[in-house]
């Protein structure tokens, strides 16, 4: 078996001293093991253990989306809740992999994709959520929701919005007042916002939807210096352009995660 060790050494670099922890016990077991690889050899590996918080599962997890490679995150971090062992457990936890108890679980991802004039200008993705929304301004959307049974168009002025999975229901949705999903579906929430509609409630602020929903968002406002980024996982964000529109729907390719 051969196992990658993450860590991210630009903005936790004290987290290379817990990578070497972990390189310890692998050497302990007889398994060969190298510290974040280049993307060249990343498809060589059978296990990606990401060594820190959620932000470095997370940045494992986007390196690693079009590929089928399980991802163990060990928790040296604060919550950890992408983190399948604390820091505390790495020995238990090799011993299991060493002896194959375990299960392999699969998690939705989420694609934004930018379209100007028909024509896609640039993607994201994301394990946990998609945002979109301004930096400390008050962003006016409008967003037209077609799950498989009907379609909802709706209209945001606040903070922006957001859209996840199971996975991130428990991040950045929940903190803007969104619910916590336990099975496949999506989360729509309108952060500090209410959304504006017939078809809904004054008081709603969210939506449950089926994982095969397609969310349409476009600006409102036609005021380019209030024109709203497309943020992936808090970690990567694109400006729009006026006339752009944003598309956001399930991801074809999924992550995988070792539980025990």
């Amino acid at each position: 078996m051969k196992i990658a060790i993450f860590y991210n050494k630009k903005t936790n670099p004290q987290n290379k001293k817990y990578a070497l922890e972990v390189a310890v016990v692998l050497e302990k077991h007889q398994l060969k093991y190298f510290f974040n690889p280049e993307l060249s050899d990343i498809k060589r590996i059978d296990l990606a253990i990401a060594v820190g918080g959620d932000g470095t599962v997370l940045y494992v997890a986007n390196l690693l989306a079009d590929l089928k490679i399980p991802i163990l995150g060990i928790n040296f971090g604060h919550r950890g809740y992408l983190c399948s062992i604390q820091k505390d457990e790495i020995a238990n936890g090799l011993q299991k992999i060493i002896a194959k108890k375990y299960e392999i679980e699969k998690r939705t991802r989420l694609r934004a994709e930018i379209i100007n004039q028909n024509h896609p200008t640039s993607t994201l993705e994301a394990l946990n959520e998609i945002s979109i929304g301004g930096i400390n301004r008050t962003v006016h959307l409008n967003a037209t929701v077609v799950t498989p049974q009907k379609s909802i168009e709706t209209e945001i002025t606040g903070d922006g919005l957001i859209v996840s999975t199971r996975t991130g229901s428990t991040a950045y949705n929940i903190n803007a007042g969104g619910p916590i999903l336990l099975t496949e579906a999506l989360s729509i929430v309108a952060n500090n916002a209410f959304f504006q509609s017939d078809a809904l409630l004054s008081i709603t602020k969210s939506l449950v939807v089926p994982s095969e929903t397609l969310i349409k968002v476009t600006d409102l406002s036609h005021n380019a210096a209030n024109l709203p980024y497309v943020i992936a996982d808090g970690q990567k964000s694109i400006k729009i352009s006026k006339g752009d529109r944003i598309s956001i729907r399930k991801a074809k390719n999924k992550n995988y995660f070792m539980k025990f």
